[in-house]
């Protein structure tokens, strides 16, 4: 931002049917908006950023999502916290409005999993706990691969939401029985595609047609990065193009019980 004078402001209250948003500069409104509303609350609203133009009017520089929802929540009557600038033209609210997140840097997964671990959120810790059972380290502090560590905190989290602490586990524990935590055996695209493959195959492993153990030891016949170079080398897209892979490596050399190709 060229301009470098100093602009007053203060902290202060303003009726939400009071403001408004410039569409020269701002973006257009998202679903977040009607997500914000669902599940306001007022602990997470971080005050907006507001112009007082000349006329008295206020124009959102920085908050129009948070305004937005909180009028559906709320209504137009209700206040909201805001940080309000005066004196300036609209070509400088633009010029804050593009500037305003220089040099701010967004928390990793890792870095936030570790605050809601503090803050006291059980499904972070059942998370946690999970994962750790299967004799992987889960340190929300450590953000580069290494063998047995899982770093692919949202992806792995997404899968233990989904799945369900069990059938995560049971994903987690191949994926180690087979390459004894190697790090690329713990990426998200391996933890993903087992997952799948695990949930596909679900009635063959509740009638033994399929053991954790016999997919295991035949994963064991390959190397993670094996499975990475096949898979990307595939024309199927996504983390099926992974869990293919484990299926061709367990039927490869099974003369019996092979497993139909149902993955998609």
């Amino acid at each position: 931002m060229e301009n470098k004078k100093k602009f007053e402001f203060e902290f202060k209250y303003v009726k939400i049917g009071l403001i408004s948003s410039d569409s020269y500069y701002q973006r257009k409104l998202t679903p977040t908006v009607k997500a914000i509303a669902s599940d306001f609350d007022w602990n997470k609203f971080r005050p907006v950023v507001l112009s007082r133009r000349d006329d008295g009017s206020y124009w959102v520089m920085d908050g129009q999502h948070r305004t937005q929802g909180a009028f559906l929540a709320l209504g137009a009557e209700e206040v909201i916290p805001a940080i309000v600038y005066y004196g300036l033209t609209r070509k400088e609210e633009a010029e804050m409005f593009a500037h305003q997140y220089d040099n701010v840097r967004q928390l990793t997964k890792g870095e936030f999993f570790k605050a809601e671990l503090f803050a006291g959120n059980e499904d972070i810790r059942k998370f946690k706990e999970a994962t750790e059972a299967e004799g992987i380290e889960c340190d929300f502090s450590r953000r580069s691969k290494g063998d047995g560590y899982i770093v692919c905190y949202g992806a792995a989290f997404d899968v233990f939401t989904k799945v369900g602490e069990i059938p995560y586990r049971n994903a987690l524990s191949v994926l180690v029985d087979a390459w004894n935590g190697e790090a690329t055996s713990l990426s998200a695209n391996f933890v993903r595609a087992m997952s799948l493959f695990l949930s596909t195959y679900s009635n063959e492993i509740q009638t033994k047609a399929l053991k954790l153990k016999d997919l295991a030891d035949a994963l064991k016949n390959v190397s993670p990065k094996e499975i990475e170079r096949e898979a990307k080398l595939s024309r199927v897209g996504g983390v099926t193009r992974y869990a293919k892979q484990f299926l061709r490596v367990y039927n490869k050399r099974r003369t019996t019980r092979r497993l139909e190709d149902r993955l998609s």
